[in-house]
Parts: structure tokens; sequence; C-alpha cells
């Protein structure tokens, strides 16, 4: 077999609202398999494991303190609009943009095997990192400098 070859080796229904996969590392790099994101979530899922789901979280304008009751704008969907994955010695995390420009970090807890391959994912954790304009692309590079390219002209 060679390039021109594609093996199926999993198939998983997914949320209908799901617009983007993000490769997760793995072997001894981390726990492999993809993020699934959706409109107001995040899933990792992986043929081995059961799925881990979070829900991206959404600014606190979107919702009326001076009511218990939620206003109309929380009915607005959050969609991620770019990503970009950063290796490091000992780990890897996810930076993601909602299309309001919230970039948030995505960090999993795993625990290696004595194979030195990852156990599974015990937890999926999302954090609140920047606001940037809306980009088409993140770029993060070695140096820990973040470029956020934008198609968007300028803002």
């Amino acid at each position: 077999m060679g390039l021109n070859h594609v093996v199926r080796k999993w198939s998983e229904e997914i949320d209908l609202t799901a617009h983007r996969l993000i490769t997760v590392p793995g072997g001894s790099d981390g726990p492999s398999g993809v993020l699934v994101c959706s409109e107001n979530f995040i899933t990792w899922i992986h043929p081995d494991y059961s799925s881990i789901r979070i829900p991206i979280p959404k600014r606190p304008e979107l919702y009326d303190v001076n009511q218990d009751l939620k206003n109309e704008k929380e009915e607005e969907r959050i969609i991620i609009i770019s990503s970009v994955v950063h290796k490091l010695k000992n780990g890897f995390f996810v930076f993601v943009q909602t299309e309001l420009g919230d970039i948030f970090k995505i960090t999993m807890d795993y625990t290696p095997g004595t194979d030195g391959l990852s156990n599974g994912v015990d937890a999926l954790k999302i954090k609140y990192f920047d606001t940037l304009p809306p980009s088409s692309a993140l770029i993060l590079l070695k140096s820990g400098f973040l470029f956020a390219a934008s198609e968007f002209g300028n803002q």
C-alpha cells in the first residue's frame, strides 16, 4: 500500500452540527484520537475508549445578570473557527478560537501505560486564554509567539 490508499479503521456517529476535526497526538506524545468541534461542545473521540464531551464556555454578557432567566442572546451558538495543536516535551495542548474571537486552551489529563502509550483520557479541560480578532488560522511558534492569520480585513 502506498500514499494513494486509504483504509477506514472505524466510523462513529457524531453530532449533526460538527464542523471541525482536530487530530490529537498519539503514541508517546498523547492519547491519540480526534477532537470533534460542534455547536457549543467539543468532544474527544477514540475507537478504543468512551468519548468525553465538554461545553465551550460562553461570555458572561450572554446572560442577563439581573434575572435568573437567560436572555435572548443565550440562543446564540458558539462555533470554533480555527485551531492549533502545540506539542511540548512532556505533553501537548490545543488552542481553539470561536467566531467571537475568544481563544481557549484545551488540555487533556491522561495516564501513560507501561508501554508508554496512553490508557485513554481521564479529563478534558478548557480554559479561557485571550480574545483576538477572528482568524482563519492560528500559528503558534516554538518560541511562544501566537499569530492569528486573518482574511477578514483590517480589524
